[in-house]
C-alpha cells in the first residue's frame, strides 16, 4: 500500500472584508498547501468558522489534499456518499441565515429526531445521538469525537434512502420519546422539515429524485379539507 502524501498545511483567521463593497461573501478563509494559498469566501462568520475548522479537521487527521482546489480530496467524492448526518448539517448551514430564531430551534429539533431514525440495521439504541445532535446540528457547535464515530458508522448515506425507510422514519416521528403519540401538529412539523432537507438533496441533483413516500389518501384529504376550511374563514 502506497504512503499518503505528506502536506504542508497552514491555515489562518478569518478575515473580515466587510468594509469593502467588492465582496458579496466578505468573511474570507484562507491557507496554504505546501505553499500555495487558497481562499475562499463566506456569507457569515459562522459559516466561515465552520469551514475553517473542518479544514483543520483534515489537517489533523492526515487526509491528502487536492493540488488544485486545496481542499481535502474526500471532499470531491460523490456527495450522493454523504451520510444523513453530514447532509443534515449542510442544510442547515445553507438555510441559516434565512430563518428566524424560532424557525432555526423548530428545524434543528426535529432533525435531530429524524437522523438517528436514519440509522443502519443493528445499530445500537440513539437515544444518546438525538440529545447530542440538539445541540450538535447547529452550525458552528461543537463536536464530540465518541458521537460522531457512532454517526460516521451507523447514519445512511444520502443515496441509500428509499421509499420504504423514509416510511418507516416518517411513521416513527410521529412517536414521542415516552411511546406516546405526538400532537398532530408537531409531528406534521417534524414531517415538513425533514422531507424538506431531503427534497433539496433531490432539487440539487445530489439525489435522483425525492425519495420521501407519497402522502396516502386519508392524508390528502385531510390537508384538503383543512385548506378548504382556512379558506372559509
Amino acid at each position: 500500500m502506497g504512503r499518503r502524501p505528506i502536506h504542508e498545511i497552514r491555515i489562518w483567521s478569518v478575515q473580515d472584508r466587510r468594509s469593502s463593497e467588492r465582496y458579496a461573501r466578505p468573511w474570507i478563509v484562507r491557507w496554504s498547501v505546501d505553499g500555495r494559498t487558497f481562499s475562499r469566501g463566506h456569507r457569515t462568520r459562522a459559516e466561515a468558522d465552520h469551514y475553517r475548522s473542518l479544514l483543520f479537521v483534515a489537517q489533523r487527521d492526515g487526509e491528502p489534499f487536492d493540488a488544485t482546489s486545496g481542499e481535502p480530496i474526500s471532499w470531491s467524492e460523490a456527495e450522493a456518499d454523504l451520510a444523513i448526518h453530514q447532509w443534515a448539517r449542510r442544510w442547515l448551514l445553507e438555510s441559516w441565515d434565512e430563518w428566524q430564531p424560532r424557525t432555526r430551534e423548530s428545524a434543528v429539533e426535529a432533525l435531530s429526531r429524524f437522523v438517528p431514525l436514519l440509522a443502519k440495521p443493528g445499530a445500537p439504541k440513539a437515544d444518546a445521538q438525538r440529545r447530542y445532535l440538539a445541540k450538535a446540528l447547529v452550525p458552528g457547535s461543537k463536536q464530540d469525537a465518541s458521537h460522531e464515530a457512532w454517526l460516521n458508522k451507523w447514519c445512511l448515506k444520502l443515496g441509500e434512502l428509499d421509499r420504504r425507510t423514509l416510511a418507516v422514519a416518517e411513521q416513527r416521528l410521529s412517536i414521542g420519546i415516552s411511546g406516546e403519540p405526538l400532537a398532530a401538529t408537531t409531528a406534521n412539523r417534524y414531517r415538513t422539515i425533514a422531507h424538506g432537507c431531503i427534497r433539496r438533496a433531490a432539487d440539487l441533483e445530489i439525489i435522483d429524485k425525492d425519495p420521501w413516500p407519497p402522502m396516502t389518501r386519508g392524508a390528502r384529504q385531510r390537508k384538503v379539507r383543512k385548506k378548504a376550511q382556512l379558506d372559509t374563514k
